[in-house]
C-alpha cells in the first residue's frame, strides 16, 4: 500500500526536469527585471538633471568614434566594452561570493543603457528617440540578453561552489558543471559578437543619415 502514491518514475523526472526549466526562467525574469529597473533609474537620473554633462560627454565620444572611424574599429571598440562585463562576470561564477558582481554587472548595464536613451530623449526629443531605436536599442537589447544569460549561468556555477563549503556539504565533482558552463558562455559570446556587429553595421549605415 505505501508505493500506491508514488508517481512512476518516468513522471518524477518529467516533473523534476520541469522543475528545473521553470527555476531558471523565474531566474532569467528576476534578471530581467533587475536590469529593466536599472534602465528606468538611468532615465530618471537624467530627467532630473544628474549627470548629464558625464553623460552628454560619453554621447558625443560615441558619436565621434562612429562618425571618423571605420566598421572594424566600431566592431572592436563595441566588443571590448562587452568583453569587460563578460569577463567579470565570467570570473565571478567561478567565485563561491560571485553572486553579488554578476548582479552588479547588471545594474550597471541597465543604468548605462537608461542613461543614453534618457538623455537622448530629453535632449533631442522625437529625434533623440529615433536615434535611439536605431543605432541604440538593437545592440543594448541582445548585448543586455547575453549577459542576463551569462549572470544566470555564473550564478549556478557560483551557487555550486559556495555548496561545496558548507559544514554538511557532500564532496562533488564540479569538472562537467564547469565544461557545461564554458560551453554556454561560448554560445553567448557568440551572441555578444552578433550584438557588436549589428553596433558596427548599424553605427555606419545611419550615424550619418540621422541628424541630431
Amino acid at each position: 500500500m505505501e508505493g500506491t502514491n508514488r508517481l512512476p518514475a518516468s513522471r518524477r523526472r518529467r516533473r523534476a526536469r520541469g522543475a528545473v526549466i521553470s527555476g531558471e526562467n523565474v531566474k532569467f525574469l528576476i534578471m530581467c527585471l533587475v536590469i529593466i529597473t536599472g534602465m528606468a533609474v538611468g532615465a530618471a537620473v537624467i530627467q532630473r538633471g544628474y549627470a548629464l554633462y558625464y553623460t552628454k560627454g560619453l554621447f558625443e565620444d560615441f558619436v565621434s568614434l562612429r562618425q571618423s572611424q571605420g566598421f572594424f574599429t566600431v566592431f572592436f571598440s563595441s566588443l571590448g566594452s562587452v568583453l569587460i562585463l563578460l569577463i567579470a562576470v565570467f570570473i565571478s561564477g567561478l567565485s563561491a561570493a560571485g553572486i553579488p558582481i554578476s548582479f552588479a554587472a547588471l545594474i550597471y548595464k541597465g543604468l548605462g543603457t537608461g542613461l543614453t536613451c534618457g538623455y537622448l530623449y530629453s535632449s533631442f526629443g522625437f529625434n533623440g528617440l529615433f536615434f535611439s531605436l536605431v543605432i541604440i536599442i538593437p545592440h543594448a537589447f541582445i548585448s543586455s540578453v547575453a549577459l542576463i544569460l551569462a549572470c544566470r549561468e555564473s550564478c549556478r556555477m557560483s551557487a555550486f561552489i559556495f555548496s561545496q563549503l558548507l559544514p554538511d556539504s557532500k564532496y562533488y565533482k564540479l569538472w562537467n558543471d564547469f565544461k557545461l558552463f564554458c560551453r554556454r558562455y561560448l554560445i553567448i559570446l557568440i551572441m555578444s559578437v552578433i550584438s557588436c556587429f549589428i553596433d558596427a553595421l548599424l553605427s555606419k549605415l545611419f550615424i550619418g543619415v540621422l541628424s541630431l
